[in-house]
């Protein structure tokens, strides 16, 4: 009898001591109204709650205004600071062209365990512009139905805007009221003639709407290196790195990734401002290399290559070129 009472009392214990411990789980609103570019209510529009400052693997919670405008999020997950935006695509609104993405001080609002309910009044920003392409293959005139799209400043094409892939039929939304640089490209496909290089020039305003037809030339369209010599590189150390020209000028930001033979991905990135990469710390082995727009070639890393017979260690560097031609470049 003594011992079950002693065992009671250790339950009620740690009964009283969890609860005392126990956090809170956040259970925050936010509500308010939004009004758009008119000052008029903006009615049915499909709204998003960020947190900010704080990295998400989460689905962000959605609400719709209603026909006064009004808006209202209820348990809301975390505290902490947050932005409202309108996340609506058919209306024209998305975070990359309208929302935080391209916003670098959202208006914010702060949710606490003492201040649980806040109200944010949202006004709108000018609607994205909405920019259709119609992709098919430049030889047969059959629709391609996957399409990577990049969007650039034109004062600093160094830093896109967004990167994206999607299907060829999905409306994009282009920031509005900005002079942009656009390059179009699919896989097993050169990039569009007119964005090669600088990129196309794009300037739309809210709620403008464009339509482009273009046309993509097949990569292995006669594209395989007609030179031998430059159909694959053999090069020494530990490093892929050089630069992609298509016809003659600069292949900027544009993806590869490299495949051992077995089909699995050893690297992916992008070419730089200035077309160039840099893939590091590679085992010996031979390497497929696609570059997004470009093609594909073959690089073979050569332990047998790393010196000379006098021993000073050599750097190789490697030049994409057109036809699928790769040169190489070899330093002491």
């Amino acid at each position: 009898m003594k011992t079950t009472f002693v065992f009671v009392g250790f339950l009620l214990l740690a009964s009283a001591v969890s609860q005392r411990h126990e956090v809170p789980r956040p259970k925050g609103v936010i509500y308010g109204v939004a009004t758009g570019q008119d000052g008029q209510p903006a009615k049915g529009i499909v709204l998003t709650a960020c947190p900010l400052g704080v990295p998400l693997g989460t689905v962000l919670p959605l609400t719709k205004t209603n026909d006064a405008g009004e808006y209202r999020f209820e348990n809301l997950p975390w505290w902490g600071r947050y932005t409202v935006y309108a996340e609506d695509e058919e209306a024209g609104y998305s975070s990359f062209s309208t929302g935080p993405a391209g916003d670098g001080q959202p208006a914010e609002v702060v949710l606490t365990p003492e201040h649980r309910e806040a109200k944010f009044n949202v006004r709108l920003p000018p609607k994205a512009g909405f920019l259709q392409i119609h992709l098919t293959n430049e030889q047969t005139g059959a629709v391609i139905w996957g399409m990577d799209i990049s969007l650039m400043p034109k004062e600093h094409p160094e830093s896109p805007l967004f990167t994206m892939g999607s299907s060829s039929n999905k409306v994009v939304l282009v920031p509005p009221n900005k002079d942009l640089l656009l390059h179009v490209t699919s896989w097993g496909f050169r990039e569009w003639d007119e964005s090669v290089g600088r990129g196309k020039p794009l300037h739309l305003s809210s709620g403008a709407r464009l339509t482009l037809d273009v046309q993509l030339e097949p990569s292995d369209y006669a594209t395989h290196c007609p030179d031998p010599r430059l159909q694959r590189a053999v090069i020494g150390g530990n490093t892929i790195e050089g630069s992609v020209r298509l016809r003659h000028e600069p292949l900027k930001f544009a993806q590869l990734q490299l495949f051992f033979l077995n089909g699995k991905t050893a690297w992916l990135g992008t070419t730089d401002k200035d077309s160039r990469f840099h893939i590091r710390d590679l085992e010996p082995d031979t390497y497929r290399l696609d570059v997004q727009g470009w093609g594909t070639t073959m690089v073979r890393i050569s332990p047998d290559l790393n010196k000379l017979s006098n021993g000073q260690t050599l750097s190789y560097s490697v030049q994409l070129m057109d036809d699928e031609c790769i040169g190489t470049t070899v330093t002491n």
